[in-house]
Order: structure tokens, then sequence, then C-alpha cells
């Protein structure tokens, strides 16, 4: 285990014993999201928990980048916190076809990034020892 800190964008840091379990990083490598992307981190504390990471990326023009913090308690909390996510809510775009296509693309990207974390997260969590969760 080593020392993690966290910085949530609207929120103090997070900081905790704890180790990396997966992550997904979604760079908009092709362009079809217009320099727009999700990096999901998720890391087990100490204690159990899972801290949940979703970073909103954007190389575009009159948008902010955004990064949020979660804890879960277990794997299904995870999923909670991935699923209710709304990807296309940091985008700065007027109302088209333009804008459809691209959240549309930033949505795909977005669940398959979590697709990938989840699926991982199963793997990881199947194999490697971790301590019980204080109740």
């Amino acid at each position: 285990m080593q020392q993690i800190v966290l910085s949530p964008s609207r929120l103090p840091q997070v900081a905790f014993d704890g180790e990396l379990l997966v992550s997904a990083c979604g760079e908009d490598v092709d362009g079809a999201t217009g320099g727009r992307w999700h990096d999901l981190t998720v890391y087990r504390t100490e204690s159990g928990e899972f801290a949940v990471v979703i970073a909103y990326r954007t190389n575009a023009t009159g948008e902010s980048e955004d990064c949020s913090v979660e804890m879960a308690q277990d794997e299904s909390d995870v999923d909670s916190i991935l699923s209710l996510y709304d990807p296309k809510g940091m985008v700065v775009l007027d109302d088209g076809p333009d804008r459809k296509r691209l959240v549309d693309t930033l949505v795909r990207h977005y669940d398959l990034a979590v697709n990938d974390v989840l699926t991982r997260l199963q793997s990881v969590s199947d194999t490697t020892e971790f301590p019980a969760k204080p109740r």
C-alpha cells in the first residue's frame, strides 16, 4: 500500500493508503470526440473501500476539465458511480448535428471505458487478496 492523494475539481483533496487497481485512458487519438475524453481510475483503500476517479479531459476551446472522486463500498457501488455519471455533461457546444455526432461518440467511448474498467476490476478482485471491509 502507498499514500495516494486525489484532487477532485470542487472538493478538498482525498488522501488514503491504498493501491491502483484498474484504469482506462480514453484519450481522443482519432479526433472523433473533438479533443474530449474520460480517464477512469479505481483504487482500493487499505480499509477495503474503492475510490473511483472520473476525469473529463478536453482540448476544446471554452471547456474546462473536471475530476470527480467518489468512494464506493463494493464493486456494485463502483458500477453505480460509473453508470450514473453523465459523460456529456461538461461538453460546451451549440446544439445541432455536429454536437449530436460528437456527443454520441463521446458517450460510446465512455461506455467502452466503463465496460473495460468493470471487467478488469472483476478479474483483479477475483485474483487478489484484499483486507475485509469493516462493517
